[in-house]
């Protein structure tokens, strides 16, 4: 089994390489793109390589599947993103385990596009009053947008998990003056997000499959646009099992190969260090992102009024705008 996950980690890095050399770069074709950004700084700092890792409430937004773990817990969990151009993610998840193998989750999205100015182009007989070819109307109201939703996952046995979450996603990206009359480009969709966990009897290598966003195209005015629609496959290996690094130390390595359709194949790659079992030190590197590259963070786990808590930061380089920081917090409930 060991050779096995190297094996798959060397073919996944082949595959990201021979494709990035085809240059098939398929941007611009998707539509509710916020449903893509990161949330978690634990995810973040692991170069969002995250889909097999056994995460606790934050695997709600990257695989619904892993919430179900034998050391998954009834967690509350708080998340803030400082996102490039001064947008804002805000979201909560909360997970608690049912009876017979099955865990529920559930979340909410806040983003906030901060203020975005409402302009009309002008007539030909208004060029001497706005030689900018613009008319300024002001500030928009209501520019941002949101989802909320459910997750269950399901043992199928000590090894194999499914998870499914269905949830509300919308954006509202203001007016558009067409001549004819404001039109309101606002969206809602029904989307879904599917995922598979699987470890091997000793429990050192995870395995996980996931599909997100999932939904039917979205019509704006004439046109239809498609959700960022994205498949990946992931492995999580705990390194410790066989590498000497003392007692009370943790080494997990993961790895996700990302297949989207507004964009070509991707690679990334995350790492997360434990020094007896409180202190978390993480890192990463995003593959084939026009932004994004290596990413850095770290976790405290401590206690609050006899409950585990958990403070987690991450900081992600980006290429031309300022880097971007986030903040959680969770707690056992």
């Amino acid at each position: 089994m060991k050779k096995l996950s190297i094996l798959l980690l060397c073919l996944l890095s082949a595959a990201v390489t021979l494709q990035a050399q085809v240059d098939l770069d398929k941007v611009g074709q998707s539509t509710m793109n916020f449903q893509l950004v990161t949330l978690s700084p634990r995810a973040a700092a692991m170069g969002a390589a995250f889909v097999a890792a056994r995460g606790g409430a934050e695997s709600i937004f990257y695989n619904p599947a892993a919430i179900r773990s034998e050391e998954a817990v009834n967690a509350l969990a708080f998340y803030s993103t400082r996102w490039i151009a001064d947008i804002d993610y805000m979201a909560m998840a909360v997970t608690r385990r049912l009876g017979a193998g099955s865990t529920l989750g559930f979340h909410i999205l806040s983003v906030d596009y901060g203020e975005i100015r409402h302009t009309r182009l002008i007539s030909p007989d208004e060029i001497e009053e706005h030689p900018l070819g613009y008319v300024d109307l002001g500030t928009m109201d209501n520019v941002g947008a949101s989802s909320i939703g459910l997750s269950l996952a399901r043992s199928i046995s000590t090894q194999f998990s499914i998870g499914l979450t269905a949830r509300l996603s919308g954006q509202n990206l203001g007016r558009s003056d067409l001549g004819n009359g404001l039109v309101d480009n606002s969206l809602m969709k029904t989307v879904f997000d599917a995922g598979v966990h699987y470890s091997n009897l000793e429990d050192w290598l995870h395995f996980a499959m996931s599909i997100r966003n999932f939904s039917s195209n979205a019509k704006r005015e004439l046109i239809y646009e498609q959700l960022p629609l994205l498949f990946t496959m992931g492995l999580s290996l705990n390194a410790e099992e066989f590498l000497p690094l003392g007692s009370g130390r943790s080494l997990l390595l993961t790895a996700d190969f990302q297949h989207p359709n507004n964009f070509s194949e991707r690679l990334d790659l995350g790492m997360e260090l434990g020094l007896d079992r409180w202190i978390f030190l993480r890192g990463g590197y995003r593959f084939n992102r026009d932004l994004e590259s290596w990413t850095l963070g770290a976790g405290l786990n401590t206690d609050l009024a006899g409950r585990a808590l958990r403070l987690d930061y991450a900081f992600a380089a980006m290429d031309v705008f300022s880097a971007v920081n986030r903040f959680s917090l969770t707690l056992e409930l």
